[in-house]
This record gives C-alpha cells, sequence and structure tokens, in this order.
C-alpha cells in the first residue's frame, strides 16, 4: 500500500471531476482547454510519456519534499494549486510503471512494484545523504530521484470518493464546498477536500 498525488490547478477541477483526470495527449486529442502547470522544455521531452497520467510519491513529499510540488507552488499562488491525493492497495499493476529518477532524465530506472522501486529509491537517497543526515537540494541528481514518478498506462482515471483534494487553507476549501453545492446534484461520490494544516504538499524545501 503507497500514497500518490497529482498536482493541478484549481480551474482544471471541474473538467477533471466531470470528465475524468486525463493524460495530457487525451486532453489535446479531444480539444479541452485546461491550466498547465508544467514547463512547455519538459512536456516535450515526455513524447509518448504524455500519453500516461503521471503522479508522484506521497512518501516522499512527507519525507523531503518533491521540487516540482515546490517550483510549481513558488511560481503560482499556493491557493491556486490543488493536489488529488490516494492510496494504491496493490504492490504492482500491468498498468504500472514505477520510474526511479525524473522519467526524462538519463539515469532513469523503470521497475514494476512498489516495493522493488521502494527498496531501490532508499539505496539511491542514500548516496545523496551526509553523515548528519542531510540532502543537497541544488544537486541535479537529488532533484531526480525526489521527482520519481509512477505512470498510469491508461488515459484517463475516474476522480471519485476514493479520492482526497488537499488544499491551501480553509478559504480554498470553503470555495470548491460552494462549487460542489451549486455544480453536483449528488456530492456524496465526490472526493474529501482536505486542508493542508500541516504543509505537507504545500511544504517548502
Amino acid at each position: 500500500m503507497f500514497g500518490i498525488h497529482h498536482l493541478t490547478h484549481i480551474n482544471n477541477l471541474d473538467n477533471i471531476l466531470k470528465n475524468e483526470l486525463m493524460a495530457r495527449n487525451k486532453l489535446k486529442e479531444l480539444d479541452y482547454e485546461f491550466t498547465d502547470t508544467a514547463e512547455n522544455d519538459i512536456i516535450l521531452k515526455r513524447n509518448e510519456l504524455n500519453n500516461c497520467i503521471p503522479f508522484h510519491f506521497s512518501f516522499i513529499q512527507e519525507v523531503y519534499g518533491i521540487p516540482y510540488n515546490y517550483a510549481v507552488c513558488k511560481k503560482r499562488k499556493p491557493e491556486e494549486m490543488i493536489f488529488l491525493v490516494a492510496t494504491i492497495k496493490v504492490d504492482n499493476s500491468k498498468l504500472f510503471d514505477f520510474l526511479l529518477y525524473h522519467p526524462v532524465s538519463e539515469y532513469c530506472e523503470k521497475f514494476n512494484s512498489f516495493s522493488s522501486f521502494y527498496n531501490s529509491f532508499l539505496e539511491e537517497i542514500k548516496k545523496y545523504t551526509n553523515e548528519i543526515g542531510f540532502i543537497n537540494y541544488s544537486e541535479q541528481e537529488v532533484k531526480n530521484l525526489l521527482m520519481s514518478e509512477l505512470l498510469v498506462n491508461y488515459d484517463k482515471i475516474k476522480i471519485d470518493k476514493n479520492w482526497q483534494i488537499w488544499v491551501y487553507s480553509q478559504e480554498v476549501k470553503l470555495e470548491i464546498e460552494k462549487k460542489f453545492e451549486k455544480n453536483y446534484e449528488n456530492t456524496e461520490n465526490l472526493p474529501e477536500i482536505i486542508v493542508d494544516k500541516n504543509k505537507i504538499y504545500f511544504r517548502k524545501l
């Protein structure tokens, strides 16, 4: 069992709930408008990976912080960002690719199960940890390791009550709840909204 999350702009939430969370190429195919959070040069390098839906690992965010999440929230207002969070209860699936290091880095390695990925991650992070337990976030290898991904080899995923929406503040939560009440007759199947009081996802590195 392991946690995953997907960072997106709050403007995308309504479309995600109504039409499911989609891979980038699927969004383009259907000509859906969406607010992008990724840098264009990285998007171009991902090539066929844009047919999949990317997630980051929550244990990495909780323990170390993920540079991508920090950079996006710093560039944009954190109040505008949301994290779609879920717990995966299986160790592997034919739909899952566990990528150690950032997918476009030259040293990216693919694993078929979370357990094998996790053990390899622990071995790798040791290489960059000094004698008092610190890592150097300015090293590109460290950044790429922390930006390891789970790729779901499917073009859309339903976001429902099995998911959570983590938000920056109580004000953002109330804003989303009002939209839920206005736009959805049945709110029982919608994700729970959680205010990130301890700044787990909205943490600074």
